[in-house]
């Protein structure tokens, strides 16, 4: 069931499943105020991983129906909090499956939030006000600065340029960081890679 705290008081339009038949339907729900240490994005565009198929029809037992999924964003920053340091409004950025971590633990203080034991994700998680993430699937977010990338290297908005943007950014956001940490632990487990080379007879 969803859980939205007395912050929660943007009305935004978006898709969310509702059932484990996973079908997506549109859904109006409330978004939190901008906050000092956040960035209100309008979405542009949102990549669709496996992952949120697999939300959507509750496939791993842990689904908070309604469920917004999305976890490959992309889009424009458009109000900035006090405290945010790094962006501003106009910014392009993307935002991947982080939504919350302790931000004091050994891992969040070497750029390792995926591996905090409080980390919460941008959909299907508890975020820190207690209530409850909503994904990509949406007209805008509101994101802790902290767990946004940016994509300003981009040139000006054309459409070769948003194709960038989509594979790009949403690429980055997923599978590479998904490749990065499985290189970096099989290096620390000593673990080698074997590739068969097939030649024809």
């Amino acid at each position: 069931m969803a859980k939205t705290t007395p912050n929660h008081t943007q009305t935004v339009s978006g898709w969310a499943a509702h059932d484990s038949s996973g079908k997506i339907t549109p859904y109006t729900f409330k978004r939190r105020e901008n906050g000092v240490t956040d960035v209100t994005i309008k979405i542009l565009y949102c990549g669709i991983c496996h992952t949120d198929v697999h939300h959507a029809k509750d496939d791993w037992g842990i689904t908070m129906y309604p469920v917004v999924p999305g976890h490959e964003i992309t889009g424009v920053i458009t109000k900035v909090g006090s405290d945010v340091e790094g962006f501003k409004e106009g910014d392009k950025v993307g935002v991947g499956c982080l939504a919350a971590s302790c931000l004091d633990c050994e891992y969040c203080k070497t750029d390792q939030e995926n591996y905090c034991e409080k980390l919460q994700f941008v959909y299907n998680g508890i975020f820190w006000d207690g209530s409850i993430t909503y994904g990509g699937y949406s007209q805008m977010l509101v994101v802790d600065y902290r767990y946004v990338g940016s994509a300003q290297n981009l040139s000006n908005s054309n459409f070769i340029t948003t194709l960038n943007l989509i594979l790009n950014v949403t690429f980055f956001f997923c599978y590479l960081i998904i490749f990065y940490h499985v290189i970096v632990l099989s290096q620390r487990m000593n673990i080698i890679f074997l590739t068969q080379d097939k030649k024809s007879n």
